[in-house]
């Protein structure tokens, strides 16, 4: 079976948006079962198709219609078990986190967020690991992002220059946190270093190249 890709689904992960994170989340329930990918690939189609696109709306479908665009789909030898695992999953989703956003949130790391995904009835480490495994170095980042930018070149003397004009933390974090798909308050641990550098160092604008990068 190949690699479950968001982007081969049409899902905008990077986007961050509560949407785009549950359509993820209803592709990997589905991708969780031991069935052909295509046939799994043309569900989740139906469904969001079908406007199910959020928790309320898996609710509000109902089980029946659940089951009848999981056959239309295709999906007919996993479709009563699937149509009650959605509503149940969604239910306890909203329970236990409200949405998928706060979920997300209150997880530190993509293993931290397996875990909270293996409390729920229905999922196991398989449908986890697919969905951290494309939300976690949006969300999160990764150890290797913390250390690349912990001995990035780029001082913030050289930002500065390069913006001509005196960078701030509120400035500076929300650059960081894109380069590198760091959340906010890790990036902002690493920006406050830089911060001190500058204060205590301006630079000349003679002396260093302006940065070859839209910061």
């Amino acid at each position: 079976m190949q690699a479950v890709v968001s982007k081969k689904l049409g899902i905008n992960l990077s986007s961050r948006k509560e949407e785009e994170s549950f359509k993820w989340f209803l592709a990997c329930l589905l991708f969780g079962k031991p069935i052909q990918q295509e046939i799994a690939e043309r569900a989740y189609t139906w469904l969001v198709s079908a406007g199910l696109r959020s928790p309320d709306k898996v609710l509000d479908a109902g089980w029946d219609e659940l089951v009848r665009l999981l056959d239309e789909a295709h999906y007919a030898r996993y479709d009563f078990s699937t149509a009650t695992k959605l509503l149940e999953v969604c239910q306890e989703l909203k329970r236990r986190y409200g949405n998928m956003t706060k979920m997300i949130e209150q997880a530190r790391s993509g293993s931290e967020l397996s875990t909270h995904l293996q409390e729920f009835k229905h999922i196991g480490p398989v449908t986890a690991r697919i969905f951290t495994q494309e939300i976690a170095p949006i969300w999160y980042g990764s150890r290797r992002s913390i250390r690349r930018l912990r001995r990035h070149p780029v001082t913030a003397q050289e930002i500065e220059c390069a913006w001509g004009t005196t960078i701030s933390q509120k400035r500076l974090e929300p650059s960081i946190s894109m380069m590198f798909g760091m959340r906010p308050r890790p990036a902002a641990r690493l920006v406050k270093p830089l911060l001190s550098t500058v204060a205590a160092r301006k630079p000349s604008l003679q002396t260093i190249t302006p940065l070859p990068v839209d910061l």
